[in-house]
């Protein structure tokens, strides 16, 4: 093979790999700006009223067609267990929701996908802003 389609052929995946990223925070763009055409809003991110802090992403997924996943959260219930000084809030009830991978949430080209050593939470590569209002 000449040098020029063996350097088009070792960088073609990686270009792939950049496209359907780029295509997943379209995606996220589209959820958000349909979240906020139906809510007049934007999601909330975390932050009070405890326990019920989850990210924004839960309040895309039907956006994102994860409806599915979605109705298995109980937004009235903490998203994970965890302490906050001498209170502990148990989330048991929303860890298969928490524990499962959204494709939508995972860039291509992270070799790791997504995957963080010893978390057994669904991962994301890409972050939400929890604005004051």
């Amino acid at each position: 093979m000449p040098p020029v389609f063996a350097s088009l052929a070792a960088v073609a995946p990686r270009v792939k790999r950049r496209a359907a990223c780029v295509n997943n925070l379209r995606h996220l763009s589209i959820a958000l700006q349909n979240y906020e055409s139906a809510h007049k809003h934007f999601p909330p991110g975390r932050g009070d009223p405890l326990p019920g802090v989850f990210s924004a992403f839960a309040y895309l997924l039907p956006y994102l067609e994860e409806s599915t996943l979605k109705d298995r959260i109980v937004f009235n219930q903490p998203p994970t267990t965890f302490t906050v000084g001498p209170t502990v809030y148990d989330g048991v009830i929303n860890l298969p929701a928490a524990t499962t991978k959204v494709v939508s949430f995972i860039c291509p080209s992270d070799n790791a996908n997504g995957d963080i050593p010893e978390s057994i939470y669904g991962p994301t590569n890409y972050a939400a802003n929890a604005g004051s209002g």
